[in-house]
């Protein structure tokens, strides 16, 4: 009896082992094949798969500065020992010194400039005043000899001049002043800077006054003698000795457009021939007039000052010319007309006095506030209240089918797919694998119990 106890005691601790090594075999099988699934269907780490790369392109504008011609001109007058001639006024046959700078002001290099410097009064209409006081005498400074100077048309011409941005050119020349400069007088002289195409014209210039000088007679010595000063009362006017031989009372007075010295006590009209003549408009051109009083003033230089200035009004809803000065106030007939609602809601026209009215209607359907329209069915109808039009007519309100556009020019950003690992088992085929295993394994366990229960 001991030993048949002892035997089943034996196989049921036997049996009890094998059931454990079964259920850790089962445990170790489960791992690896869901270990082998995952492996093979998943894979062991996440890919990252690019799909459509495409291309990447890099494109970049280089950066750039408009080229702007641009520069200035300066002039000023100066003693021949370089002092300002602001300081006083010149006597008669002094020298003065002219210098004339341009530079670039502008961000690209100029070519072909040039600087005109004329020595009589055409820039007059710039300024230019009582040239005929002085004359050229020399060049001071001349870079590379570009600058001329022609005794004929007074002019003095630099050219051609090239200049890289910053950069400046600088000339000067020496003038010197007539013997008899008669009463005292501004002189002003104008230098242009120009080139080729005109785009760049600009102008300065510079003045100084002459000193006061009077010629009278000194019968002492019967010399006719020059003062710097003005001819006091009792003094004899004079040209030459010869006025001065006979103390006869005489003075300077215009005559036929000159300045000619008569007989009398009185005071001086003129001083030279220019004093005695003056420009005016008569039927819209410029002519000459004779000056009695030697103290008469131009206004005009060229027929082109006589014409009167007009300028364009609206008057009746149509833009007209009118004489006067004054900016225009219209350039058609359209801006002397603007659309306005009456009290019958109608929508009419008005004349714009300024060309600069605002129309408040299109149509008489504008000056309507109970209606306005609307698309509905794919038609334009006009509903009652008040709003905005939505339509016009019934073609405003069809439904259009865009076609699908093409493929854009820049190609698509690339796509990235990640592939995450999965961390359990979800799919058909594994559940099957499992169930097989575990039922082949709970069979066997089945079978070895079974196998022991009939030894005992």
């Amino acid at each position: 009896m001991q030993s048949v106890k002892t035997r089943l005691q034996g196989n049921r601790m036997v049996y009890w082992i094998s059931l454990a090594l079964i259920s850790l075999l089962f445990v170790v099988l489960s791992a690896f094949a869901t270990r082998f699934i995952i492996k093979q269907f998943s894979g062991q780490s996440a890919d990252v798969l690019v799909t459509n790369p495409g291309s990447c392109e890099i494109s970049f504008e280089v950066g750039h500065t408009t080229p702007t011609p641009d520069a200035e001109i300066t002039k000023v007058f100066k003693t021949t020992e370089g002092a300002d001639l602001g300081l006083g006024p010149v006597n008669p046959l002094q020298k003065v010194v002219a210098e004339i700078t341009i530079k670039n002001i502008g961000n690209t290099e100029l070519t072909k400039l040039m600087i005109q410097d004329y020595l009589d009064d055409i820039f007059i209409d710039k300024g230019a005043q009582n040239l005929n006081l002085v004359s050229f005498v020399e060049f001071v400074e001349n870079p590379s000899n570009i600058c001329t100077y022609d005794d004929t048309t007074k002019l003095v011409n630099c050219s051609p001049i090239s200049l890289l941005p910053n950069d400046t050119f600088t000339f000067s020349y020496i003038v010197q002043l007539t013997d008899n400069l008669g009463i005292s007088k501004n002189i002003v002289n104008v230098a242009c800077l120009s080139n080729v195409d005109s785009s760049i014209y600009k102008c300065a210039d510079d003045n100084f006054d002459t000193q006061v000088v009077s010629n009278i007679c000194n019968y002492d010595s019967g010399l006719c003698e020059e003062v710097l000063r003005d001819r006091e009362t009792g003094e004899t006017a004079c040209s030459v000795d010869d006025d001065c031989l006979v103390e006869t009372p005489k003075h300077f007075e215009c005559v036929d457009q000159t300045c000619s010295l008569v007989d009398g006590d009185s005071s001086n009209t003129c001083n030279v021939d220019s004093d005695c003549s003056y420009n005016t408009c008569e039927n819209e051109s410029c002519v000459e007039k004779t000056c009695t009083s030697g103290d008469c003033e131009s206004t005009c230089t060229n027929n082109n000052d006589c014409i009167e200035p007009t300028r364009m009004i609206c008057k009746d809803q149509s833009c007209i010319q009118v004489d006067g000065e004054g900016s225009d106030l219209c350039n058609s007939d359209s801006d002397c007309v603007y659309f306005r609602c009456n009290d019958q809601d109608k929508c009419i026209p008005e004349t714009c006095e300024d060309g600069d009215c605002e129309s408040s209607c299109d149509s008489d359907r504008d000056c309507k506030d109970e209606n306005y329209r609307i698309c509905r069915d794919e038609r334009c109808v006009e509903v009652s209240g008040k709003g905005n039009d939505e339509c016009d007519a019934d073609i405003d309100c069809e439904v259009v089918a865009y076609p699908t556009p093409d493929t854009p020019q820049t190609p698509p950003p690339p796509e990235v797919a990640q592939a995450v690992p999965q961390t359990g088992v979800d799919t058909v085929f594994e559940r099957t694998y499992l169930a097989l295993v575990g039922a082949s394994l709970i069979y066997i366990g089945y079978l070895i119990s079974r196998r022991f229960r009939r030894n005992d």
